[in-house]
């Protein structure tokens, strides 16, 4: 079975945050996020492989391992959208490693409009690769008009972006759109102990936060606090970096 990638920024140091990628599998988006918590903290990122075969529990079981072997003994887990789906997986499971909270960057305990997810996942496998470059093109364009305030690297949405163009990333990509749409894990997250908090850009349209907030604070027991960071839209800690990062290492204890 093809394996996660580990990447550890600031060993040694405490508390340890592990970075689990949203639906397009790398660390991308967290490249400007890392450099506010440099120095801070350990900043542990995780990269799915472009595996068009894999079950949640396969996520979970590699990332286990991977942090296993990394000598990881305790951490956070900072879920970004899909890693969310990811997240829940991992807790799910009795392992060594003791998760002291989950931070959900965008995430989502079952996505609040699922008839979306299908209708993207179908434009996704059947729209030719030279317009989905052309979509994400635009939205590059879109991020750097409206989303300049905080994010100063701008290459950090169009390496993302640039990075989605193989067709062994949409194999992948395809097959998450399809955990999210048929995995369910309310009941986990209602039965998890640890601690949960929930991070989310004003203008995210991917996953509106007002439901997914609605329902952590009716039916989670162990959900904490949130914040709504009103100058990013769903990848939160990309055009929000600095204030998402200020919001994290508070709730992380650091100061």
């Amino acid at each position: 079975m093809d394996n996660v990638k580990i990447t550890i920024n600031d060993e040694g140091l405490t508390p340890i945050l592990v970075y689990l990628p949203g639906i397009h599998g790398d660390a991308s988006l967290g490249k400007e996020f890392r450099k506010y918590v440099a120095g801070k903290i350990c900043f542990v990122e995780i990269e799915y492989p472009p595996n068009e075969n894999w079950e949640l529990d396969d996520y979970a079981t590699s990332i286990i391992s991977a942090l296993t072997r990394s000598g990881v003994k305790e951490c956070w887990l900072l879920a970004e959208s899909f890693g969310s789906q990811v997240s829940f997986a991992i807790a799910s499971k009795k392992c060594d490693i003791k998760f002291n909270g989950i931070i959900l960057a965008g995430g989502f305990v079952r996505h609040p409009f699922i008839i979306g997810v299908k209708i993207v996942k179908w434009i996704t496998k059947l729209m030719p690769m030279c317009l989905i470059d052309l979509w994400l093109k635009i939205y590059v364009a879109v991020c750097k008009f409206f989303f300049k305030r905080e994010r100063k690297d701008k290459k950090v949405i169009k390496d993302f972006a640039r990075n989605r163009i193989d067709d062994a990333d949409r194999r992948a990509i395809i097959k998450r759109y399809e955990l999210i749409i048929k995995n369910d894990l309310r009941l986990i997250a209602k039965e998890t102990k640890i601690p949960i908090y929930f991070l989310a850009g004003r203008w995210d349209i991917i996953v509106p936060w007002r439901p997914v907030l609605k329902w952590l604070k009716k039916n989670c027991p162990a959900f904490k606090d949130f914040k709504i960071i009103s100058s990013a839209d769903h990848p939160v800690i990309a055009n929000a970096p600095e204030t998402s990062a200020k919001q994290i290492l508070d709730w992380l204890g650091v100061k």
